[in-house]
């Protein structure tokens, strides 16, 4: 292996593809299988010392073979014939899941013909030998499929959903810890202040963790946290996918609902490493769904939890400005934090568009919500201060462990109703104004899927904020996108090289009026057929339902992507677009638009 040259994965480190070639055709796999063959000798009567030895060996040899087999689709076929060899292993706990979840993860063939009764097995060796997190890689192998490129295996959800789900499982496998103030919850509580403890100790000694496997950044969580937090991950998984499952998200939505969900992500005690997970449970079962969760936009825990978006891309913004040998790709619980502070950024940038877009779509309806009373009952009584969670300091929020007289007193405050339209404004203005020093990073640190991401969500903001200084600089300025599609000397006159004529011209003809021209170039995109509706043509990271996180490279070529922004512009999408129009008809009275 080798470490990373460009940041956005959650491992500092990448295997060599030609040294995995070279060792494959060196007899490597067969070396190592012949070793893990030590696992039949290992009987009852064993010296306890020879048992522990042996299980080292293994141990060490699957990690090997975790590396062996990672991202390199021919050394994954070859190890997938050892399938139930590696099953063979599950009782000795020797990181035998894990190596079956690198052997297929990335793999679509190999995921699709995944034989279930494995899955099966999984559950039944949580039930047997306790809560051990390798057996959820598996399933998150399994589930979360290379940048959501192709249709879920809806057969493979349901079976990981049901497994976990089943009655007679259900305490001991699904520790979600829901209820705020359970046995459970403060017991994660505790387990998430020990991880503090643990990657304040390994910083101080520099240690690497013990396991230097792809999931090493893992390493500095204590076990049961670590279950806990993959159990979120997997449960997300089953959400994923661009075939709808609306019963598995209703399912999940009952399991987790998402009111327990913004407690505990909004919970002082909650870390960054929790928080992340929980907020990917709440966006693939609440957020990126068919059938919206009723009245959701109107809870006041969700603008509180908006108004932690600033804040997050702050952090993003000050771990992409430091050195990467530093920050990014750096080694220790510094580089954890840092690329776990990227990727949820990543992920709160999808949030708000994609909230944005479903549960507030018109130009200034956000402005417009009227806040539950139940709903702000349900925090603690009364009108609760949505203040309490968004004006914190970056390094407050870094204070992970503070106290629960902190969280009361900050709740404390009351917000009268006439407040609420200027609050609302700055949580919208200040997320643009930090997303956009994120988007603005330098281009050899934020990787090009990240950038698209950020654009996108800049793009929907632009269109609910209004003045000059809300412009987003198109995408398709940025030349190591261009040059993607464009290979060679930029004057060569491909089809993005044409497109990128086409949007100067636009931009600076004064034969463009802004309403009735707009919205006629509006329709005439709109009615071209879409690059996601052709069969088997995957779609852009973040517009397809439900792409995995990180995502990485993005499919469809980012110039085509920027049709919707022209002349500093949002043009929008269908559904959009009629909310759009009424309020052009309302600003000008001249305006008259049928949808589509």
């Amino acid at each position: 292996m080798m470490r990373r040259e460009i940041p956005g994965h959650r491992c500092p480190y990448e295997p060599v593809e030609s040294t995995q070639t070279l060792l494959f055709n060196l007899g490597a796999l067969d070396v190592a299988m012949t070793v893990i063959d030590l696992e039949g000798s290992m009987t009852d009567g064993m010296d306890a010392a020879v048992m522990a030895n042996t299980k080292d060996i293994i141990r060490l040899c699957m990690v090997f073979l975790q590396w062996f087999v990672r991202d390199h689709k021919h050394n994954q076929l070859a190890a997938y014939e050892y399938l139930e060899r590696f099953v063979d292993c599950f009782d000795h706990d020797v990181q035998s899941p894990s190596v079956i979840a690198e052997v297929v993860r990335g793999n679509v063939e190999l995921t699709k013909n995944f034989p279930l009764r494995i899955v099966t097995e999984c559950a039944n060796q949580i039930i047997k030998n306790g809560r051990n997190y390798c057996y959820l890689d598996l399933f998150e192998a399994l589930l979360f499929l290379e940048e959501g490129a192709v249709e879920n295996n809806v057969e493979l959800q349901f079976a990981v959903l049901r497994e976990l789900s089943r009655p007679s499982r259900d305490e001991p496998m699904m520790w979600l810890c829901q209820e705020a103030g359970s046995e459970d919850y403060l017991q994660r509580a505790d387990l998430m202040a020990e991880s503090l403890d643990i990657a304040a100790e390994a910083t101080q000694k520099r240690s690497l963790p013990r396991n230097m496997t792809p999931a090493m950044d893992e390493e500095y969580l204590p076990p049961l946290l670590r279950y806990n937090i993959k159990l979120l991950e997997v449960l997300a998984g089953c959400a994923l996918g661009s075939i709808d499952i609306t019963t598995v998200e209703a399912k999940l939505q009952n399991l987790y609902p998402p009111i327990q969900l913004l407690q505990a992500i909004l919970d002082k005690r909650t870390t960054l490493n929790a928080r992340y997970a929980l907020s990917m449970f709440l966006y693939h079962t609440t957020i990126e769904v068919e059938i919206n969760v009723p009245a959701f936009e109107r809870n006041s825990l969700v603008w509180s939890f908006i108004g932690t978006f600033p804040v997050v891309f702050r952090d993003a913004v000050d771990c992409c400005t430091q050195p990467l040998e530093l920050g990014l790709l750096s080694d220790g619980p510094t580089g954890v934090t840092s690329r776990l502070q990227l990727a949820h950024a990543l992920l709160c940038a999808q949030f708000m568009r994609v909230f944005m877009e479903r549960y507030v779509p018109g130009p200034s309806s956000w402005r417009e919500v009227e806040m539950d009373p139940v709903l702000v009952d349900a925090v603690g009584g009364g009108k609760q201060s949505l203040l309490s969670h968004s004006t914190h300091s970056s390094s407050h929020r870094r204070n992970q462990r503070g106290s629960v007289d902190q969280q009361q007193e900050s709740s404390a405050h009351l917000l009268e109703d006439d407040l609420l339209p200027s609050w609302l404004d700055t949580i919208v203005e200040q997320t643009f104004k930090t997303l956009t020093a994120l988007y603005d990073i330098d281009e050899d640190v934020m990787p090009r899927d990240h950038r698209l991401v950020f654009h996108d969500t800049l793009v929907r903001l632009s269109m609910s904020l209004h003045g000059s200084q809300y412009h987003v600089a198109p995408l398709l300025d940025k030349q190591s996108i261009i040059s993607e599609d464009t290979p060679g000397p930029h004057d060569i006159m491909t089809p993005a090289a044409t497109f990128n004529h086409l949007v100067a011209d636009l931009q600076d003809s004064e034969d463009i009026d802004t309403s009735e021209d707009v919205v006629r170039i509006v329709n005439t995109f709109n009615s071209l057929p879409h690059l996601a509706d052709i069969k088997d043509t995957p779609s852009a990271p973040g517009q397809q339902k439900r792409a995995t996180f990180p995502t990485s490279k993005p499919h469809i070529s980012a110039v085509f992507h920027s049709f919707r922004l022209i002349f500093g512009r949002a043009i929008i999408s269908r559904s959009g677009l009629e909310a759009w129009t009424l309020f052009l008809e309302q600003s000008r009275g001249t305006l008259t638009l049928k949808r589509r």
